[in-house]
């Protein structure tokens, strides 16, 4: 059975500047920053609110293989060292145990997406941020 839901907690900052390189500040984001179709990950896709601190995008079912596929191609190597490279302004520290947690949670949001992929359904992501 498909899971329906998947809660990031706060890994979703860190996800979204490793995948896409936003470098600004804890509560400034570029929600068009990066590459197709790694940008849509946590504030990429079809805009549906943005009202001071949430936001809730829809990621359309035509783009969820290659979102899939590409989330499936990043090896920890590469994220650790976008991770480290993230400026100290973020709302969590750059150190190991950090990274630790934020890496778990993408692979795990990574399987949420695979799974989804097959499906041909979309996804709403919703944060308050």
């Amino acid at each position: 059975e498909n899971r329906l839901h998947f809660e990031l907690d706060k890994t979703w900052e860190p996800i979204h500047r490793c995948l896409t390189g936003d470098r600004g500040a804890a509560y400034e984001f570029e929600f068009d920053a990066g590459e197709y179709p790694l940008k849509l990950c946590v504030f990429g896709g079809h805009q549906l609110l943005y009202d001071g601190h949430r936001t809730a995008t829809l990621i359309h079912a035509k783009d969820m293989a290659k979102l899939a596929a590409a989330l499936a191609e990043i090896s920890e190597e590469w994220f650790r060292g976008r991770f480290f490279a993230l400026p100290d302004t973020q709302m969590h520290e750059i150190k190991e145990p950090e990274f630790r947690w934020v890496w778990e949670s993408f692979a795990d949001l990574r399987l949420f997406f695979q799974e989804v992929a097959c499906t041909d359904q979309a996804v709403i992501c919703t944060i308050s941020h």
